[in-house]
């Protein structure tokens, strides 16, 4: 019995020992700080600049987002391929002036590689004797596990390329009541400009020109011109809203209207008379009325005879009839 017992004894020793021999190997493997070493380069070939992201060394990392700040006055971005370093593939943001890359992340642990990670390209947008810079910043690394939020450390994260040749340059003269951007600082001949400009409150756009080059609206605070065979300076004006110079309009004064003068009616000239047939001056002429009495020639008036006369016919007619009842008596 006291044999197995020391047995059994010996054999939680032995467990015991090889645990405590095997937990600090697990802790340095896992007690190790993500971290990354990058750096930029770049080089000039035709009318495009490539711009390389390379990673130098890095430790328990799977994936890294890194900002690449340009001047989008001299140049523009056009693509960016991948070279594979990480797994998981790239997505690339341009947001002018800054292009933001995102590396995986792919869950492989990438500790120990080096190279590059992948190439920006962009083309030449003015040549003008001028330098066209390009920065590394910003650089977060994702451990193994997913997790982010480690800084990376940038070597060699600027690049600096020379552009040669001279364009013709594009300039603004800063306005009152607003401002005014453009596109480019300068461009070749035929090579369409796009101004922008902003109002202050209560201000519209009066005027934009361009040395004499035509001018075309495209929308409120949008213009563009053809740059033409000489140095364009653009220049704005901005005036008062219609809103702001139109001066309050005061009621007008009701006045009582007058009477306004009839013109005099002229006589209407007689119509021209036309000799009448017999029958119309018959017909034109009225019928003459009945007199009260006939009168004489004379002016002596004839009723007293005329009433006379029927008295005498009465007493007549009287007589014959009082004699012929008596005869019948």
């Amino acid at each position: 019995m006291k044999h197995i017992m020391r047995r059994l004894l010996a054999l939680m020793l032995a467990i015991c020992l090889s645990a405590a021999v095997s937990v600090p190997v697990f802790a340095t493997e896992v007690g190790e700080t993500p971290a990354a070493d990058l750096s930029l380069s770049a080089e000039m070939r035709g009318e495009q600049i490539l711009v390389t992201v390379s990673l130098n060394d890095c430790t328990s990392i799977s994936g890294l987002q890194v900002n690449v700040n340009y001047d989008e006055s001299l140049v523009q971005f056009d693509a960016f391929e991948s070279s594979g370093l990480i797994s998981g593939g790239a997505a690339v943001f341009d947001r002018g002036g800054t292009v933001v890359v995102v590396f995986g992340p792919g869950g492989e642990n990438v500790s120990g590689k080096n190279g590059e990670l992948g190439t920006l390209t962009f083309h030449i947008q003015a040549r003008v004797e001028a330098d066209a810079s390009f920065t590394l910043s910003d650089g977060v690394v994702t451990d193994t596990t997913g997790d982010r939020g480690y800084d990376a450390t940038i070597t060699g994260g600027e690049a600096v390329i020379a552009v040669e040749g001279k364009d013709y340059s594009v300039s603004t003269e800063e306005p009152e009541n607003g401002a005014v951007t453009v596109d480019r600082i300068a461009a070749d001949e035929g090579n369409k400009v796009t101004v922008t400009v902003t109002p202050e409150e209560d201000f519209v756009v009066g005027s934009v020109t361009a040395d004499g080059a035509e001018v075309t609206k495209e929308s409120e605070t949008t213009y563009s011109f053809v740059m033409p065979a000489k140095d364009a300076k653009v220049e704005v004006t901005f005036v008062e809203s219609e809103a702001e110079l139109a001066p309050a309009e005061e009621p007008e004064e009701v006045s009582p209207e007058e009477p306004a003068e009839e013109p005099a009616e002229e006589p209407a000239e007689a119509p021209a008379e036309t000799p009448a047939t017999e029958s119309e001056a018959s017909a034109e002429t009225p019928a003459e009325e009945p007199l009260a009495a006939p009168v004489e020639k004379s002016g002596v008036p004839v009723w007293p005879w005329v009433l006379l006369a029927v008295l005498v016919c009465a007493g007549a007619a009287a007589f014959l009839f009082l004699r012929g009842r008596k005869k019948n008596q």
